[in-house]
C-alpha cells in the first residue's frame, strides 16, 4: 500500500475547511448554551462566529483560488474589522458592566 503526496497534500484544504466549519458550530452552540443559561444573548458572544465564519470564508477562497483580488481581499479586512470593532463595543458599553459602575443603592435608614 503505497500513499501518494499528491493525495494528502489535496486533502489538506478539505480538511482545515471541516475543521473551521466545526469551529463555528461550536461557538453556535456555546451562544446558545450561554442564551439557555442567562435568557439572552449577548452581542460580544454572537460576534465570535461571525468572525470566525468570516475567516473560515476567507480561508476557503485561498484554497480554491491560486490568486484573489485587491478588492476581494480589502472587503475581509474591512468585514473582520467591523466585526471587531462591534464586537469590541460591545464589551466596552454592556449593560452588566455598566451596572457594576454605578452608584450603589442607599438604604432609607442612612439618609
Amino acid at each position: 500500500m503505497t500513499t501518494n503526496i499528491y493525495s494528502t497534500f489535496w486533502g489538506f484544504p478539505t480538511a482545515s475547511t471541516d475543521i473551521l466549519t466545526f469551529l463555528v458550530i461550536i461557538e453556535l452552540f456555546r451562544s446558545f448554551i450561554e442564551y439557555f443559561k442567562a435568557h439572552r444573548f449577548r452581542l460580544h458572544n454572537m460576534m465570535d462566529p461571525a468572525i470566525i465564519l468570516v475567516i473560515r470564508e476567507m480561508i476557503v477562497s485561498l484554497y480554491k483560488n491560486t490568486h484573489l483580488a485587491l478588492p476581494e481581499l480589502a472587503g475581509f479586512s474591512l468585514l473582520i474589522l467591523s466585526l471587531g470593532m462591534v464586537r469590541t463595543l460591545a464589551i466596552r458599553f454592556s449593560p452588566t458592566r455598566n451596572m457594576t459602575k454605578s452608584e450603589p443603592v442607599r438604604s432609607a435608614r442612612a439618609a
